[in-house]
């Protein structure tokens, strides 16, 4: 996806603005129709093709996903906690995270990243939407899921075979953005270690996980949404990480 592209959807994408009361910030977010549907836009084309994952576009039922989500997995991760709920103008306003993104640059975020996601599948829950953007690493605190308006309470390794193909692509994409060129070998250092830091700690069916990542409805999305050789070198990637891991 070139920069200018993305960049496009980017002035729609964000569904979310800064407000401050009484010299506190918060976050106001409005679930409405349009940035969900330019948001998931491409997800939305895969999704469609390979129907791997329950996406919904509603602006109400990725409300009640959202904050059914925040307040399961508020012991298992840490969560930005909801101040108010307007259900009728189908929004809430939710704590301000002082924090960092996850840098797809760096390697330790990759690593954060696999440790988390294992965190919440073994909690039964999957986030559909595990870009990466959506951890946010807070100094004192540890690592924040601030966006769960696609996640469900689920135990299906598809769907968790799934998470780790959506976050691998958006990392992936998000380090295109800067460069024209990705050196191979970055690409799969990054993906073996998200791989490794998801195997070293997850706790349950990690075997299954691991192999339905290649599944061809669930890898077909890699084809879709990112370019060669990129796309066939995460696949190489993953099938020596199952070679490696799985023996």
């Amino acid at each position: 996806m070139s920069k200018k592209f993305r960049d496009l959807f980017e002035g729609f994408i964000y569904q979310t603005r800064l407000i401050e009361l009484n010299d506190t910030r918060y976050v106001l977010k409005k679930y409405s129709y349009e940035p969900g549907i330019v948001k998931w836009l491409l997800i939305k084309i895969g999704n469609s093709i390979v129907q791997v994952y329950p996406y919904v576009i509603d602006p109400l039922e990725r409300m009640k996903r959202e904050l059914g989500f925040m307040e399961r997995i508020s012991k298992v991760v840490n969560t930005p906690r909801i101040i108010i709920r307007d259900w009728g103008g189908v929004q809430i306003v939710r704590e301000y995270v002082e924090g960092e993104r996850l840098d797809p640059n760096s390697v330790e975020s990759y690593i954060l990243a696999g440790e988390t996601l294992a965190r919440i599948h073994d909690s039964g829950h999957v986030l559909g939407d595990s870009n990466i953007f959506n951890f946010i690493v807070k100094d004192d605190d540890g690592v924040y899921i601030v966006d769960g308006e696609q996640a469900i309470e689920s135990d299906s390794p598809d769907y968790m075979a799934w998470d780790l193909i959506v976050f691998i692509i958006f990392a992936i994409d998000s380090l295109l953005v800067d460069k024209t060129i990705i050196p191979v070998k970055e690409v799969e250092e990054k993906t073996r270690l998200f791989i490794e830091s998801y195997y070293k700690t997850k706790q349950e069916r990690i075997e299954e996980i691991l192999r339905n990542m290649l599944k061809f409805k669930i890898k077909s999305i890699l084809f879709i949404l990112l370019p060669p050789p990129y796309n066939y070198v995460v696949i190489k990637t993953i099938k020596e990480s199952q070679r490696k891991l799985l023996k």
